[in-house]
Formats: C-alpha cells, structure tokens, sequence
C-alpha cells in the first residue's frame, strides 16, 4: 500500500490531544469488488430496510458481475447482502457514458438512482443536449419502472436524491461550462455553475423547481419536511434553512474566510445549533496547483468557533463524502488524487471531532489506483467505504482485470477511551470499563484482562485491546487527593454556658459550606446537635460531622420520694443541669386527679394534697419543657412512688 508524508501529520494532530492509539482500526472485516473485465466503480452506497446495502455507479463492462452493457458507461446498480454477497446486479443506460451518483430507497422497497446521461437510446428515452440530468426508478429486485431527464441543451447532471414531504423528492442537478471527462468520472459539483433543486412526485413529474447559481450549493434534509442548503457563490457564502415550499425559515452568514480561495462544499448540524462546515482550499505552491481540507465550526448567530486546515503540499487531497455520527463526529472519507509520475490514491477514513481534531484516521488500498467517492456507517456500528480500484494487492483481494467497484467493510471502533488526567477523590473509587465486543481482548498495564478496572490510588495505568489486526492503546494518570477530612475530633460534648469552636480548615478548599448555610472554616457551637461540614477542594466534595452532646445530663427524673421531713428526698422534682426557658409539671394519683401542678423548675412537690399527706402509692407525672428559646416544647412522663 502506498505511504504518504500527510497520513504522519495527521497522525501528529491527532495525538495532540488524544492519548488514545489506534493501529490498522477500525479492522477490515471484509471487502469485494464488483465488475467485470472493464473499467467499472461505486459513486454511492445506502443501507437498505433488509439489512443489507445498495450501491450505485458506473460500469463500462458486460461481463462477469455486469452484463447487459448499452454502451460504454451504464449506471452500475448492485444490490447486496450484509456481508456483501450478490443479490441481483442491473446496467441501465445509453449509447455513451451514463454514470450514477446518488440513490435512495422508496416505500416500497425498490430505488430511485440520480446521475447523468450522455446520449438517447438504450435505457435513455431522449436528450436534451449534451449530457442530461438522469433520473431513473427500479423496483425492489432492480427491475425499471421509469426513466426521466432533466436538464437543458448545456452540461448537465443529476448530484443528490434526497427525501421530500410526502410521496415526494428534492432532485439537485447542475448546468456546468464543462466536465473534466479527462478524469472521467468527474467529482460531482464539479465545474458547475447553475444549480437547480427539484420538488419531483412519485411518478418523476416536476412539481416545483428553484434556480441558484452558486460556485457550489448542497441540500440535506433536516426534520419535517424542511430542508438546508449551504450557498457558497461570490460575494456570498451561507447557510439556509427552508421549509417545503422554499419559505426561508432561518439564513446564516459564514464569516469572512479566513484563508483565500476556499470553497465550501457541506455543512452539517450537530449540538446546541452548530453546524460544521466542510470544504477544500486551492493552493499554489509554485509547482502546480494542490488542494486541501478545511474545516470550521460555526454559531447559530454565524461566529465561527474554530477553524482547521488538513493538507500536504505534496499531494492533492481530495474530500468525497462526509457522514454525521452519534455524538458530533463527523466521518470523513477522504481522496489524495493521485499526480502525474506520483503515487496512486487510496481510501481515507478519519474521524473530525466536534473540537476539530482528528481523532482516527484510517488508510486501506493497493499499489495502484484506489478511489474513494463514499462512506457510511454500517447497521451493525461499522463503516462501508466504496469506490473504485485496479489494485491487486494490500487490501485489496479477488478483482477482476481493469477497474472494479471496491467495497470495504470495517468494523466499528473498539475500546473505550480513558480520561486524560483523572483527579480521585479520597474515599472514593474509579472504574475504567471497556466495552465488551466479539473477539476483542483487553490487557492492562498489571496484566489483568477484565474489561473493568478499579482503581483507589495514584498511578498509570493503560490498556491494549486487540480485534484481529485492530490495536487501541490508551493510558490514564490518576491522581489521588492528599486530603483529610475536614473535622479531625469524634463526637465530643458541651458544658452549661460553655462554646465549642469546630475548625474545618482544609489545605487548599476553595468553598465551605456548614448544615445552616455558613460558609467559613470556624464555626461555633452554642448548644448540642450534629453538625455537618463540606469543604470543596479541586473537584473533590469532603464531608464530615460531628455529634456534641452535653457534658452531663440536663434532665434526670428520680422513680421515688420520701416526703418524712429528715431533709433527704423529701420532694419530688426533676434534677436540671440546663436552664430551660419553659417548664410545667403535673402529678395524679391513680384516680386521675391533678395532686400538683408548678411552672417553676427549682419548686417540688411535698407529699400533700389538699394541705393533708397524701398516702403511700405510685402517682403518675407529666413534664413539659423547652431546652433551648424557639424550639420545639417536649414532654416526658412517668411513674414516682411516695414512700413514707
């Protein structure tokens, strides 16, 4: 396979900011070639309601995969299984070169295929003039239903079939001065001037068209029948949200480029509004004109929020295809067109990240010509890449002579990223887990080989996983908070009129915060209860608390009394270490009646009742008192024995 300068410089930018490694992933799980003995490729594939995938094309061969050739360049039209097995394979075209760029699948399960024609006869029922706009439909077993063409007596071509309101789709076609049929296929957009976007019905008939003459325009379908353009033309580069009718809804401005001679060719929207905006920048090194990637996220309100550039002077590099992923990512397939007298191109996946690093890239091909023109995500969590190839080598394996339509199948990609830098909070435990995936192996930096790793100290620690010839490698640098607790005493008790002063300083605790909403280090307490403390230190939330009681009891209750005047436990009443601010006390005898009542803590009762000795029993009690101003009043009850 060939090597070049720029696969080194992304691999750089990439590790920049990512300590994750990857080799040969995602891993190859298969890859086919389709054809015959001539020049044949795939412009696009789409997955199908069955599980499996449709590709669409070119095929100049009527032989092999492929029969039924009209003439030089039919649209190739394959249908596939999920491991890219043949279901049924269809020529459709005319006399010259017919090539297909895009297709859906309709409700009834079969496809509507876009391209250009170049002639009348054969599959194609006229010309408008030179090459046409051509838009067929086949049924589900790709038998065909209808042919239109679109178009004027110019240069013209059929670049998108996406989904409208209804029974109905929006078909984007282009007027150009000229084709590079030289490089035959041209990259669609190319060379174009007029764009138009079609509202078409089931049955291929216009139902409203609208013009606008761009440097180059592409549409993407959001929700509700509405609908994106992004408009880049002289003077104006912007991103447009329509409604089914054509109804502006929404129009931002990109800012101004922040390098020459770019031309933006895709904008995806991803979170909170923001869209990223694709496109490629011609530069002139003074040996020839050369190309690269460019890249910028952009504000609903048009700010841009970064901007990046991909390129190696040394080569062309090309991007055909781009794909929004789970999460903002943003899958990019990528062509580094081959020079004169220099190496041949192959197929480039690589990963764009909604910060605008790459974070995967991904090289498959042979020693010749490999042509990347689409990629997708698989129904399973891979990739497809499809293109052409007359390799016979690296990669690529069983192809017929010439030029084939190459498929590669990956796998998605595995493991599980680990943070850069992890701060561990005391107390507390970090899990690393690996998704667990067929044939996928782990191997951590202790040689254990669970996909879950559980970690309490400082250190590094790194894993490798394995998937055929897919390697990931990622490390982790834990650091453990040195910090204690903010209260270094256990539970302790208070004395009448006495404080307690609790100091929860901790080295470096950017916040305090106490169980009422105080939020300095010290805190005093006046009375008993539990007191709970948070102290914020770096990322980490350290709790403690604490019990303060009263050193002795404030309330004790003797079970008897012997009111016989020696001066000893002649009355009854509760023994106070507290001075409580609400006090009430009750004695009955046995019959319920209320013998003696007092609000006054140091008056007890002397035996009596109705000025007479009150007999030797048991009485019963109640005591009502407050321990501290504006708390919640308490009772307490019991039984006491007079003893005379």
């Amino acid at each position: 396979m060939k090597q070049y300068a720029i696969l080194i410089l992304f691999i750089l930018f990439a590790f920049q900011s990512f300590s994750q490694r990857y080799e040969n992933c995602p891993g190859l799980e298969w890859q086919a070639c389709y054809g015959g003995s001539s020049n044949d490729g795939a412009t696009t594939i789409i997955p199908t309601t069955d599980g499996g995938y449709f590709v669409a094309g070119w095929s100049w061969s009527d032989d092999f995969d492929l029969t039924d050739n009209k003439g030089k360049g039919d649209f190739l039209l394959i249908k596939i299984t999920s491991t890219g097995s043949i279901e049924w394979s269809r020529s459709y075209g005319g006399p010259e070169n017919d090539i297909a760029w895009d297709a859906l699948q309709t409700g009834d399960g079969g496809f509507l295929i876009a391209g250009m024609a170049d002639s009348s006869g054969g599959d194609v029922g006229a010309n408008l003039g030179q090459t046409d706009a051509w838009l067929i439909r086949v049924d589900e077993n790709g038998n065909l239903l209808w042919e239109k063409n679109f178009g004027t007596s110019a240069l013209d071509a059929a670049i998108q079939i996406l989904p409208g309101p209804g029974n109905s789709w929006y078909l984007l076609t282009g007027t150009a001065n000229a084709f590079l049929f030289d490089n035959f296929p041209f990259y669609p957009g190319a060379g174009i001037k007029d764009f138009s976007i079609h509202q078409i019905n089931d049955d291929g008939a216009i139902i409203t068209s609208h013009i606008f003459q761009a440097n180059h325009l592409s549409i993407q379908v959001l929700l509700d029948g509405k609908f994106s353009l992004l408009i880049d033309r002289p003077g104006e580069k912007t991103i447009q949200a329509l409604d089914e009718s054509f109804n502006l809804l929404q129009e931002i401005n990109l800012p101004a480029d922040p390098e020459p001679n770019i031309t933006w060719i895709e904008a995806l929207p991803i979170e909170n509004g923001d869209w990223i905006v694709l496109g490629r920048q011609l530069i002139d090194n003074g040996s020839g004109r050369k190309d690269e990637i460019v890249a910028q996220r952009i504000a609903p309100d048009g700010a841009r929020v970064w901007f990046q550039s991909f390129s190696n002077l040394s080569e062309n590099l090309w991007l055909k295809a781009s794909q929004l992923l789970a999460g903002d990512k943003i899958l990019l397939g990528i062509d580094p067109a081959p020079l004169p007298g220099g190496p041949e191109g192959d197929y480039w996946a690589a990963w764009l990240e909604p910060n605008g690093n790459i974070s995967n890239l991904r090289q498959l091909g042979g020693a010749k010509y490999d042509h990347l023109y689409s990629l997708i995500p698989a129904t399973d969590g891979g990739f497809l890449l499809a293109g052409t190839s007359e390799s016979e080598d690296g990669d690529v394996e069983d192809c017929y002579a010439g030029f084939d339509a190459w498929l590669v199948k990956l796998g998605g990609l595995p493991g599980s990223p680990l943070p850069a830098d992890t701060l561990l909070c005391p107390g507390e435990e970090l899990v690393f887990a690996i998704p667990e995936l067929p044939n996928f192996t782990v191997q951590w930096q202790d040689g254990s080989t669970s996909n879950t790793y559980r970690i309490q100290e400082s250190g590094l620690y790194y894993y490798e996983g394995q998937q055929g010839e897919c390697l990931v490698r990622d490390t982790s640098a834990v650091r453990l908070l040195e910090a204690e607790a903010p209260l270094f005493s256990s539970d302790t008790t208070l004395c009448q009129e006495a404080t307690l002063l609790l100091d929860a300083t901790v080295e470096n605790a950017g916040l305090y915060l106490w169980q009422d909403g105080a939020k300095e280090p010290l805190y005093e307490v006046i009375k008993p209860g539990r007191y709970l403390v948070k102290a914020v230190v770096e990322e980490c939330v350290l709790e403690d608390s604490i019990n303060v009681a009263w050193c002795e009891p404030c309330l004790a209750i003797p079970n008897a009394f012997t009111p016989n005047g020696d001066g000893v436990n002649d009355f009854f009443a509760p023994i106070l270490q507290c001075p409580f601010p609400a006090y009430n006390l009750q004695v009955f005898n046995r019959w319920g009646e209320l013998v003696f009542e007092t609000n006054n803590s140091e008056e007890g009762w002397d035996g009596s009742f109705n000025d007479q000795p009150a007999p030797s029993e048991a009485y019963f009690y109640q005591l009502y008192y407050q321990e501290f101003a504006g708390e919640p009043v308490e009772r307490r009850q019991g039984d006491v024995v007079l003893l005379r």
